[in-house]
């Protein structure tokens, strides 16, 4: 008689799958034998089932568990459904000699392994495939202490469930001749230290064949805990490690290259309209003077360029500084101008461009002169066909004496379709043709308010960008991590869009883009929209918040024997004071956030409590539309024009001009399908200057709805205080069939809540199995003042329980009154 639980010491990349059921066919359970003939098992005692792997990328060795004999097969699927075929060995000729172990090799690509094995007959044995090595260690094994189980939240993550075993291993004993436990643990450690890796395999006896053993679990030694003596090592072991690596490497920044995240459809981005503003100023009180024969003469204005608001990289006019400067009628070419077209401006795309100015201009003249009229002008000027077009013109009246002067106010608007084309603005003198004197004129700026210029601009052609699902994203993280053994999911659930995020290097259109990210980053972003981690075994699973506390499920329920000392205790943890949402990073230097949405709006929940408590919903991945926008048009800021043609033309890379705050940041874009590519999730908008603005529906109002129900946690209501970019938004909502106008800026009305901020501490004298279902409630009763019982509930906040010891447990509850 073998012992009832079996230790082997196995290597950190063995791995054990546990087959599925396969639905019954007909009420038959059938397989297939390698002539695709159906195959009926004898009994109802037989199952066939199927094991999915992962990452078979070369020939492996496998030991398989379970019941196979007679024309039965072991099935091999790859991608292409392409099978082979493991016969059982001739020797499994009846159920009485079948075979419960074999060893094989799979070929790499490996997807499903689809077997047969015993099910409620004589033999119990489940299917199994291990894959890599182990030793048994049994004989070594000297006591396993205190045994303990705890299941617990993190937040509120979905419950994890974590056991840490202190195990004591032997030295060797005479009677066994081969190597020890002892002497590979202490192999391992010496030569990697605490960074040795390696599993402890607990399998259980078979209550029926008691040389069969099947798989109970397994647990990662931790080499922090190494003790060794002459006579005995001491670790611990726990079935934590993707917990652990989650918080001990969640941190570290990955560099990926896009191309190997990059979804097989790309995003069409369509560019958003900018409207754009240069700022000037004009020096006042500086005089000028001329004397000139000719009775016909043009001053230009002295004007500074002082700013540029929202245009970066390429823009379609180049504002600069217009000159004092005095020329005769004939000799004006344009030379002295405060806007020129750009490369950016054809005459297929004409740019308007918009003119307000408000200012004083005076002109005079020596007493012996006359002037017979002045007047203002707006030119429009040609430098390649030297023609000269009027945009606007006001006349200068005398003021009296000897000076002409007017309050000038400019509001008028004209198109520029060439490079070639610039602005200026003159005065133009006419004084009294007298030629035998010398004509002198004087012209100055006595009062300036304004004077701007507007215009709207938006890159031609729509964009292709290469975006990635976060799906991928997240297994690149895991794999990065621990080489591909942890697995991952995404349950989006009811969710309007498609969720896309792109990486700055590619908006900068670089050869080589990169995403620089953790999944520390990956865990904030995506709890931002409301969901949450849970992790089972090697598998991280993220899902709405809400479906880690199933209010439709009860995980256990207790008898009045089980439970003692009810203690009900506030829980602070949730007791916010305000909230911030939306995302970092988005006041641009050159425009202020004046018509971004997507900035931080921060809220108040009205509790007050002796302790500021802050909800930070702020993602590290950004979604302002302005943000995408400008980095996009970095594309086109070449610092070598020439060199690399037009940049309007084959948009080239310049690296050269890399801006570590935006090229490293990741964004997300609200996507739906279409056609042959991504594009925009247009059922939420806004609008700008008569633009409509995407992203909409990322806004921090909406990331505040969908964390409604931990909001509700504390409070039924909460209160707009602030935002740091646009104020005066408008998202319209067209989901129901209707357009409707959200007020973003609003108070938000909270009606869901995940439970109450109240812990119920209970001391449990009996562990129950819990279910594979832990997100459900607990009930219990407890006597009420009158000799009978209530009934409490709550979710697990974290429940324990030590086998080897026969005592009393406390559980932590998160409270639930309806």
């Amino acid at each position: 008689m073998g012992p009832i639980t079996k230790y082997t010491l196995a290597d950190e990349n063995f791995r054990v799958y546990t087959g599925d059921d396969i639905v019954m066919i007909d009420g038959e359970r059938l397989i297939v034998d390698s002539t695709g003939n159906v195959v009926q098992y004898p009994g109802e005692n037989w199952q066939w089932g199927t094991i999915g792997l992962t990452d078979i990328t070369e020939p492996t060795e496998v030991v398989y568990k379970g019941c196979i004999y007679g024309d039965a097969v072991i099935a091999l699927l790859d991608s292409q459904s392409q099978t082979s075929y493991i016969p059982a060995p001739a020797t499994a000729d009846s159920p009485e000699n079948s075979v419960n172990e074999m060893k094989f090799t799979i070929p790499a690509g490996t997807l499903f392994i689809m077997c047969s094995y015993a099910k409620n007959g004589a033999r119990t044995q489940p299917m199994e495939i291990h894959i890599g090595t182990q030793t048994d260690i049994t004989p070594y094994v000297s006591s396993w202490g205190d045994i303990e189980v705890i299941d617990q939240r993190e937040g509120t993550s979905g419950v994890i469930s974590s056991e840490s075993y202190p195990i004591l291993i032997n030295q060797r004993k005479k009677r066994y001749l081969d190597i020890s436990g002892y002497d590979l643990i202490k192999q391992l450690y010496d030569d990697k230290g605490i960074r040795a890796r390696a599993k402890i395999i607990v399998y259980k006896r078979d209550d029926i064949d008691w040389h069969v053993y099947y798989f109970r679990k397994e647990f990662n030694i931790d080499f922090e805990s190494y003790k060794r003596t002459p006579e005995q090592i001491s670790v611990e072991v726990n079935s934590t490690v993707l917990k652990e690596y989650v918080n001990s490497k969640g941190s570290t920044k990955y560099d990926i290259p896009v191309a190997e995240l990059k979804d097989s459809r790309q995003f069409n981005y369509t560019p958003v309209l900018i409207s754009s503003r240069g700022r000037f100023t004009m020096p006042v009180g500086i005089v000028d003077q001329t004397t000139q024969n000719d009775n016909r003469v043009l001053y230009s204005i002295p004007i500074t360029f002082d700013e540029i608001q929202t245009v970066p990289g390429h823009s379609v006019f180049e504002l600069g500084t217009q000159n004092n400067k005095w020329f005769d009628e004939d000799d004006f070419r344009g030379s002295e101008h405060f806007l020129r077209g750009t490369s950016r401006t054809t005459a297929t795309t004409p740019a308007e461009v918009r003119i307000t100015a408000k200012f004083r201009v005076v002109c005079s003249y020596w007493p012996i002169l006359v002037i017979r009229s002045a007047t203002l002008f707006l030119y429009k000027y040609n430098l390649n066909t030297k023609t000269r077009t009027e945009v606007y013109s006001k006349n200068i009246p005398p003021k009296g004496d000897e000076d002409f002067a007017t309050d000038v106010e400019i509001d008028t608007t004209t198109i520029i379709s060439s490079e070639n084309e610039v602005l200026s603005l003159v005065v133009y003198i006419y004084g009294e043709p007298l030629a035998e004197y010398v004509r002198a004129r004087s012209a100055e700026i006595s009062v300036f308010d304004y004077f701007r210029v507007y215009w709207q601009q938006t890159i031609n052609e729509d964009i292709k960008l290469d975006v990635i699902k976060p799906e991928t994203l997240l297994r690149s993280l895991l794999n990065r991590m621990n080489a591909g053994a942890f697995s991952s999911a995404i349950e989006w659930g009811n969710i309007d869009y498609t969720p896309l995020l792109c990486a700055g290097e590619t908006l900068r259109n670089f050869e080589n883009a990169h995403v620089h990210t953790s999944l520390k980053d990956f865990i904030e972003w995506i709890k931002c929209k409301g969901y949450e981690y849970h992790i089972q075994g090697g598998k991280i699973t993220f899902r709405k918040r809400d479906d880690n506390f199933r209010r439709d499920v009860t995980t256990l329920q207790l008898a009045p024997s089980e439970v003692a000392e009810l203690a009900e205790e506030s829980n602070p943890d949730f007791a916010y004071t305000q909230i911030e949402a939306g995302y970092k990073k988005v006041d641009y230097s050159n425009y202020n956030g004046k018509a971004e949405l997507n900035g931080t709006f921060q809220y108040s929940t009205g509790h007050v409590g002796a302790t500021e408590r802050k909800l930070s919903l702020i993602s590290p991945y950004r979604a302002d539309p302005y943000g995408i926008e400008f980095t996009i048009w970095e594309r086109w800021n070449a610092s070598d024009k020439d060199a690399k043609g037009d940049p309007w033309g084959d948009m080239p890379n310049d690296e050269d001009t890399k801006d570590s705050a935006s090229d490293n940041d990741l964004f997300e874009l609200a996507s739906a399908e279409e056609g042959a590519y991504y594009g925009y999730y247009k059922a939420v908008y806004s609008e700008y200057k008569g633009g409509r603005i995407y992203n909409a529906i990322l806004n921090p109002y909406f990331l505040i709805k969908e964390n409604e129900s931990l909001i509700g946690i504390i409070t039924q209501e909460i209160t707009y205080a602030s935002t740091t970019n646009y104020r005066k938004g408008v998202v319209k909502d067209t989901r129901s069939g209707t357009e409707v106008a959200v007020d973003i800026y609003s108070n938000i009305a909270i009606s869901k809540k995940l439970f109450e901020p109240v812990y119920y501490m209970i001391d449990v004298g009996t562990f129950k199995e819990l279910p594979d279902e832990r997100n459900g409630l607990v009930l219990f009763p407890y006597r009420n003042d009158l000799g009978g019982y209530d009934t409490y509930k709550g979710y697990i906040k974290q429940v324990s329980k030590n086998y080897s010891r026969n005592k009393k447990e406390e559980w932590i509850l998160l409270a639930v009154k309806d």
